[in-house]
């Protein structure tokens, strides 16, 4: 009976580390990576039910089987009965839902202590990727081989990889500056936030990475999940320990913060918070079409234009699907009552983590922060958002499966 639990454990443990490993390299789906992740999960779902006998208790699922497959469902006849849309157009939008199958495994690891460990685990195997990719571009730009890197970003951009190469904006400061921002960098914001008092180490080569996405989402993020949780801590903690080792850290982050503004490189981070940038203008513009086709009509206003539709969009002159503003897109697609209803879910679970204990807070946090930033970027109905919800919810699970024991 021993050998049976140790084997159930640690095939729970490898099969949920390889999904996400899977779909951190293939987050686009570009070369078929993401739908072997989806297979082998679900595949795996059926061995634990089968050969392992495991028992869910149908109650503790309830909720996410109404919004993440219900509602998804309805949506689809809803897009195909009334608003015929071609059902080819619907299912890439609705894909990433099966991300939340996921959970069946996660919140059947051992405990919450190796939920944690295999987080961080692929937390630092994400960050030396995004690092040595970095290193890897700057290096080829140093032996002359620059035509080497618009091939690498020519590949990245065909299989949806990300946008990996040269970075335009970086002759405005006369540096070169390699891009490396693959489709799942988003997710660097919970998994730095993740390594806060568990690994130094890790935490440092984390932020690294997150300046080195050269992303304003990540980096801005990022530092306000930081700011976030050092103040929840104080809060909650009713002391202040000032130690050396927190001075020298300010020291160290001071100098290179002073290091950026001087060679310019913060201006270059944050210069899409510009209203009057380029991006800005064309997610306003996003915004503003959006909100035109939203408040059409009651019906529209209410269950969404459907899944898959598409409008013409003044910020990028042309007609589009999905837009980098998501939850306007959300609302556009399913409807005010679909989101009210996605929008309290995740609330609920940011509130339920958060009282757990400071490992909660941080997935909290970290939700978040990636909820707000998604919002960036066309990534909240995708793995990509949904790996940290499930990640969420399991904590809370396995929190209380703890507490039982």
């Amino acid at each position: 009976m021993l050998n049976i639990q140790l084997k159930k454990d640690e095939f729970i443990k490898g099969t949920w580390f390889i999904f996400i490993f899977l779909l951190i390299i293939d987050m686009g789906g570009g070369i078929g990576l993401k739908n072997l992740a989806f297979a082998i999960l679900i595949l795996s779902i059926i061995f634990l039910f089968l050969c392992f006998k495991i028992k869910i208790n149908l109650s503790t699922y309830l909720i996410e089987f109404y919004i993440f497959f219900i509602c998804p469902l309805l949506l689809i006849g809803y897009s195909t009965l009334f608003l015929k849309i071609p059902l080819s157009n619907q299912i890439p939008q609705v894909t990433a839902f099966i991300t939340f199958f996921s959970l069946l495994l996660a919140t059947n690891l051992k405990n919450k202590d190796m939920l944690l460990k295999s987080i961080e685990k692929i937390a630092i195997v994400s960050a030396c990727g995004i690092i040595f990719t970095f290193l890897g571009i700057y290096t080829l730009h140093i032996i002359g081989m620059d035509s080497v890197i618009y091939s690498i970003n020519s590949i990245t951009n065909t299989f949806n990889m990300g946008y990996i190469g040269i970075n335009p904006l970086g002759n405005q400061i006369g540096l070169f500056l390699p891009n490396v921002y693959y489709v799942w960098s988003l997710l660097l914001i919970p998994f730095t936030l993740i390594l806060i008092k568990r690994s130094k180490f890790n935490f440092i080569i984390s932020i690294i990475a997150c300046i080195m996405t050269l992303s304003t989402g990540v980096v801005l993020f990022v530092m306000i999940g930081i700011l976030l949780i050092t103040l929840l801590n104080m809060i909650f903690s009713l002391k202040i320990k000032l130690k050396l080792r927190y001075v020298i850290y300010s020291i160290v982050i001071g100098i290179l913060t002073f290091s950026m503004l001087n060679m310019g490189i913060a201006d270059l981070l944050f210069s899409k918070l510009n209203i009057y940038s380029n991006s800005s203008s064309t997610k306003i513009g996003h915004i503003q079409s959006a909100l035109k086709e939203i408040f059409a009509t009651p019906f529209t206003f209410l269950f969404g234009m459907g899944l898959g539709s598409s409008f013409y969009s003044i910020g990028a002159q042309a007609e589009v699907v999905n837009i980098e503003v998501s939850h306007f897109n959300l609302i556009r697609q399913f409807g005010i009552l679909y989101f009210c209803i996605f929008l309290l879910y995740i609330l609920n679970l940011i509130y339920e983590a958060s009282k757990i204990d400071f490992e909660g807070k941080k997935i909290a946090v970290g939700l978040l922060m990636l909820f707000i930033a998604a919002g960036t970027n066309p990534l909240l109905i995708s793995p990509v958002f949904f790996i940290w919800l499930v990640i969420t919810k399991s904590y809370i699970i396995l929190s209380k499966k703890g507490e039982r024991l």
